[in-house]
């Protein structure tokens, strides 16, 4: 795990140098529904 700026100056947690991000659907935690989208989002397993 690491930071990185984003443009507006706030951190953001990256893993092996990719951010993550959250899904907008997921609304508890455990929840995947972003799971694959796009071909392009994939969920981190802890």
């Amino acid at each position: 795990l690491g930071t990185i700026a984003r443009a507006d100056g706030a951190l953001q947690v990256t893993y092996n140098g990719a951010p993550l991000y959250y899904w907008k659907d997921d609304t508890k935690p455990g929840d995947t529904t972003g799971q694959n989208v796009g071909g392009v989002w994939f969920v981190v397993k802890p």
